[in-house]
């Protein structure tokens, strides 16, 4: 049982690769990269299904402890969150884009790349604060999402203005601000995943504030 968290490292470092392989596919137009990314998904996925897998056969064996069936819990819940990662950054790698050569795409690709970035720090930061167990580390992954979600709609803004001016664009630009959207949804999980991991550390439902995700001062048990 010791080595879920392990395990769930493991995952989280394929998420990370993946973002890296589909953000070069979506913004280098290179179709090549796409079974590349859909082989290291297929891992992934396997990868979860061992997890699945075990932890149904702990909770089938043994009686767990409260600390142990909260890790068993958490670990269920943040291997399907995983997977759900990896589902969207196959999905954008698909958004292969036809116009990296237009000077308008080439403003917003830094807005682009930097959602990537946050993306990828965000989804680290839960695997680090899963690691070390840490409540505080995964308090600080929430703001990072309101910064997300401000590029997000930066990165939409700056594609709804290139559609106008004009409509050959429209299908591009639709697609940059589709794989916009699915790198907020990727950081979305993040914030539940740190949700999990303060759940983990602390056996409590957290609430959220305006600095991130703290653990309530009545802890709650979860039913």
């Amino acid at each position: 049982m010791e080595n879920l968290p392990t395990e769930i490292l493991k995952v989280g470092g394929l998420i990370e690769e993946l973002l890296d392989l589909a953000a070069r596919s979506f913004l280098g137009g290179q179709g090549s990269l796409v079974q590349e990314i859909e082989q290291k998904a297929a891992r992934l996925t396997a990868l979860d299904r061992d997890i699945n897998d075990y932890c149904l056969r702990l909770l089938a064996g043994r009686q767990p402890a409260a600390g142990e069936w909260r890790l068993i819990w958490v670990s269920l819940r943040l291997s399907r969150i995983l997977e759900n990662m990896a589902d969207l950054a196959v999905k954008m790698a698909h958004l292969i884009s036809t116009s990296t050569e237009l000077p308008a795409f080439n403003r917003l690709r830094p807005i682009f790349l930097e959602m990537v970035e946050l993306a990828k720090a965000m989804v680290r930061g839960c695997l680090d604060a899963l690691a070390q167990r840490d409540v505080q580390s995964a308090g600080r992954i929430s703001p990072r999402y309101d910064l997300l979600d401000d590029l997000s709609r930066r990165l939409m803004e700056e594609a709804l203005s290139w559609m106008l001016a004009e409509d050959r664009l429209v299908r591009r630009g639709m697609n940059m601000i589709l794989a916009g959207r699915f790198l907020e949804r990727i950081g979305g999980l993040a914030v539940i995943a740190a949700e999990e991991v303060i759940y983990l550390v602390e056996g409590a439902v957290i609430e959220k504030t305006g600095t991130g995700l703290l653990p309530p001062t009545q802890k709650g048990q979860r039913e």
